[in-house]
């Protein structure tokens, strides 16, 4: 019963009585004020606990979305630095492989593209000097490029390259197909291109250019590319036979940005956002490169989706590709979440306490519900992980394995899952047990390459790392291994270095075959070999060479008298004191028996080349053996002034070596001149 509300007996008493004037009893204010104070207390709670929820739910949407912006920005980082690492790759190969032909470049280039489908294209761009243009195309068109031409854009088309001092031709493009315009085309044609080549050979490392358009671009996607130099260094011990001009360059990848960055994503959960790439270095007005909304499954141009970059709920993500500063802006599409607000508001206004618990309940129900959900996707994430995830317990079992881990080690999930590792593989190595233990211990542990042996009996190579994981209380509870496999990219670095082995064994016999085995010098076959390139060069360039015919006199009463063993040394000495006046670009040279022979390059004049002689024959008169000193016969004779070709430059020193031997010996001869 209610206060102040008077009884059906007391009502009619009070009729049989006289009549009073008694004041009809009210609750008082303070009597009603827990009427009033417990619902408004009720709802005040309910919308108190709304709000507090409604709060933390954002909170928790944040932190999720900010996670899922940084899957994002990794998986789009990762496509970008295995573009540059493949880039490096082909510039080591470009390096250390002479001779690289079309189906060279193909095959080598293929594995690369294969495993990052990311790439548009991979190119080799060597170093062409002016003065080789023309050489360098005719080459290229002789093995296969049907209608090389070094090319640069002159408004919307290719046109013909501009004389300058040197080009920088993509000689090699891999795949051709809808890259082929590509060939030909002058990466120093054009200031950003030109910049990035200039910076990647002034600092030896793989630069980006600024986002610009690919030459074989045919939409409006924005491309990349990445800048690797090399520089193939020529044996240290032989003059080189002629310039090489593949000896240097560049490896180049390009890439479209907006199929970069699709094929980045689709292999993640779809989630309500739009990512949008930024050049970091550039104007506000030329920084968005490409828009892409994961949702929707499209990717444009940045007029097609221009009020993504105004979406309050956004992220941002710097990152670096081969120096060149790159920002992924993720922004969120979904709806907003006023609606469960103001229900949540309307059901604390109607139901006060029991509303509030039932609020309460329902609230903790959507709590389970998103834990569920971030359990599911923290296992979509270890299973769908590009690189072979597991994680154990301190006895060293499984809890979970990715789905590449299973794949390359051969395990099945339900081999895998609450099995003791050594009785799963008793023949583990020992290196992999002391790392988790230090793992159990706190510490983390990685490698680079490390070997593993498949149970097929094949050798895959790992670059692996392990780290502890803590459990509620903050207590190690076990280890996590994160294993890549590189096994192509292992073999193919081991495969580079037999190349390297065997190519240099290769130059090592070559070279022996052109020494005379007891002096040290050229014998005659590499001698003649050098004369011959030598007068080619100087055919095709106006340049003059001065040839010496020397024949020793008195060599064979040292050798008589005295031995073999110190004729021999009469050789090597004479050897000696022509190679030590010999300058790098000449060349000294046994002939046979006691002749010897020297090449001079661009000598002055016959007068120069006269003196040379006669210092020769004084220092080999200078020389004696147990008393005994040989004189020396030479006979010289100069390209083109004498002679406009090999045979009679050779005729004519030989003739000019025999006129000195007829005119008394021990002198120099120029040929078609009186001896001296």
């Amino acid at each position: 019963m209610r206060p102040g509300r008077a009884s059906p007996d007391r009502t009619r008493r009070e009729d049989a009585s006289p009549a009073v004037n008694t004041p009809n009893p009210r609750p008082s204010r303070i009597e009603r004020l827990p009427e009033i104070l417990f619902p408004a207390l009720a709802v005040l709670l309910t919308l108190a606990a709304a709000w507090a929820t409604q709060h933390s739910e954002n909170a928790t949407r944040t932190a999720l979305f900010r996670q899922d912006a940084i899957v994002y920005a990794n998986a789009i980082e990762d496509r970008l630095q295995n573009l540059v690492n493949d880039v490096q790759v082909l510039a080591q190969f470009l390096a250390v492989a002479p001779g690289v032909g079309m189906e060279d470049f193909a095959r080598f280039a293929r594995p690369l593209l294969e495993r990052n489908r990311a790439i548009q294209a991979l190119e080799w761009a060597p170093y062409v000097p002016a003065a080789a243009r023309a050489a360098f195309e005719a080459e290229a068109r002789q093995q296969g490029s049907v209608g090389f031409r070094v090319r640069e854009r002159r408004g919307e088309a290719l046109r013909p390259a501009a004389d300058r001092d040197d080009y920088y031709p993509v000689a090699q493009v891999e795949p051709l197909e809808d890259n082929a315009v590509v060939l030909g085309f002058d990466m120093g044609s054009e200031p950003l291109r030109r910049a990035a080549l200039e910076r990647a050979r002034a600092s030896g490392q793989p630069v980006a250019t600024a986002p610009l358009t690919l030459v074989q671009e045919t939409a409006e996607q924005r491309g990349l590319l990445v800048v690797a130099p090399y520089r193939r260094a020529p044996p240290a011990e032989a003059a080189p036979k002629r310039t090489d001009l593949r000896a240097q360059g560049f490896a180049i990848g390009a890439v479209r940005l907006g199929d970069l960055v699709e094929d980045a994503v689709s292999a993640l959960p779809r989630k309500a956002v739009a990512l949008v790439l930024l050049d970091a270095a550039a104007p506000d007005a030329a920084r968005v490169l490409c828009i892409h909304a994961v949702e929707a499954d499209r990717s444009g141009h940045p007029s097609d989706v221009a009020g993504f970059v105004r979406h309050p709920s956004e992220y941002e993500v710097a990152m670096r590709v081969a120096g060149r500063p790159l920002e992924l802006r993720v922004l969120s599409t979904a709806p907003s979440s006023l609606a469960s607000s103001w229900t949540l508001a309307l059901l604390a206004a109607g139901f006060a306490v029991s509303a509030a618990l039932g609020a309460l309940l329902r609230l903790r129900l959507r709590a389970a519900i998103r834990l569920r959900e971030r359990e599911e996707r923290l296992r979509l994430f270890i299973e769908d992980a590009p690189v072979a995830l597991a994680i154990l317990d301190r006895e060293m079992r499984y809890l979970t394995a990715s789905r590449r881990w299973r794949r390359d080690f051969g395990w099945s999930e339900q081999d895998g899952r609450g099995d003791a590792r050594a009785a799963q593989a008793p023949a583990i190595p020992m290196r992999w047990r002391q790392a988790c233990h230090r793992g159990l211990a706190g510490e983390g542990s990685r490698t680079q390459t490390d070997p593993f042996d498949r149970p097929d009996g094949s050798v895959q190579w790992l670059r692996w790392e392990t780290c502890p994981w803590h459990d509620a209380q903050g207590r190690i509870a076990g280890t996590a291994i994160f294993a890549e496999d590189i096994t192509e990219a292992q073999e193919a670095r081991l495969a580079l270095e037999t190349q390297q082995i065997q190519l240099k064994a290769a130059l090592r016999e070559a070279r022996k075959a052109r020494l005379d085995a007891l002096t040290g010098i050229a014998n005659r076959a590499g001698f003649e070999e050098r004369l011959e390139q030598e007068v080619a060069r100087a055919h095709r360039h106006g340049s003059r060479i001065a040839l010496m015919f020397i024949d020793l006199d008195g060599f064979k009463t040292v050798n008589d008298t005295q031995g073999h063993q110190a004729g021999d040394q009469v050789l090597r000495d004479i050897a000696a004191v022509l190679m030590n006046g010999c300058r790098r670009e000449d060349l000294a040279a046994r002939y046979g028996g006691d002749e010897f022979a020297v090449l001079l390059a661009d000598p002055l004049d016959a007068q120069s080349v006269a003196a040379i002689a006669e210092r020769f024959r004084e220092e080999i008169l200078a020389l004696s053996w147990s008393g005994c000193s040989v004189g020396a016969s030479f006979g010289i004779a100069l390209f083109p002034d004498q002679a406009d070709t090999l045979p009679e430059l050779i005729r004519l020193a030989d003739e000019a070596m025999y006129a000195s031997k007829a005119a008394g010996k021990n002198r120099v001869t120029l040929a078609a001149s009186s001896p001296r």
